[in-house]
């Protein structure tokens, strides 16, 4: 038997009667089927299209949306101006700033980077806690690290973190939230949800949806002071029109509420 063209003798003698007849039978009812090209000669041309193929018909790379975020210092400058509790910072520009910057924010305290080519700065070991004596050495290690635009000093805080945000939302318009942060995040995983304008009875009953208001109540931190965060930054974002705010992490203690970290997309 032969398949070097796909058929057998015996396929070839039932068509054509006698293997070899110029005359073949015709079959009732039997379309005639297409023949096919060899397996070889499909993924020859095959791989001759991917080659010669325009670039214009190739698939497009998938892009990333590019958001705007404000420069951290210039996010800290506008919040201090509208009396936002941003906790105490510094900017290290050399060594030579460094004792002014303990002076400052006292110590120990951290060191961080801030820049707009990475989304999260303890992904490049870009965060530093219990700064002390080792100051210049911590300064030298964070301004070499890629895409590092600043070095901050900021005052080391105590207390339960928070993630505090307030987004544009085109059913709703403004959505203030709040969720537990640091160790609770992934083991709490609840978020609290009001539509702006919010007030205090609002913000109240918002953040004791939490799972975690416990742990709030057990901190004995001072509510008082989140109650009229939540109000301002729901506020805040709608008169000024920002796409996105978001303060993470908060520190609440029983002394209040401080903003170590925004993120503000205009």
């Amino acid at each position: 038997m032969s398949y070097n063209s796909g058929t057998s003798d015996f396929m070839v003698f039932g068509l054509f009667g006698k293997k070899g007849s110029k005359k073949p039978s015709k079959a009732k009812h039997s379309p005639k089927k297409a023949s096919k090209p060899k397996p070889s000669k499909v993924k020859k041309v095959a791989k001759h299209v991917v080659k010669t193929a325009p670039k214009s018909m190739q698939p497009a790379p998938k892009m990333q949306p590019i958001q705007e975020r404000m420069d951290e210092l210039k996010a800290y400058e506008m919040l201090k101006s509208a009396k936002f509790p941003v906790a105490p910072y510094f900017v290290v520009k050399s060594e030579k700033d460094l004792p002014e910057a303990m002076k400052k924010v006292g110590t120990p305290f951290v060191m961080k980077i801030t820049g707009t080519k990475f989304a999260h700065r303890s992904e490049v070991g870009g965060l530093v806690k219990d700064v002390k004596d080792n100051a210049a050495d911590v300064w030298k290690q964070l301004a070499k690290i890629k895409g590092a635009e600043k070095v901050f000093a900021q005052k080391q805080l105590s207390g339960v973190e928070l993630i505090v945000s307030a987004k544009a939302e085109p059913q709703f318009g403004y959505i203030v939230s709040i969720g537990l942060g640091g160790i609770y995040k992934d083991i709490l995983r609840d978020v609290a949800f009001r539509v702006v304008p919010l007030d205090l009875v609002q913000a109240q009953a918002m953040v004791k949806e939490l799972k975690g208001f416990e742990v709030l109540a057990g901190a004995q931190i001072k509510l008082e002071a989140l109650y009229e965060l939540l109000v301002k930054l729901g506020r805040y974002a709608a008169d000024n029109k920002l796409k996105e705010i978001v303060f993470n992490p908060v520190f609440c203690s029983p002394e209040g509420c401080w903003i170590v970290s925004a993120k503000i997309l205009k």
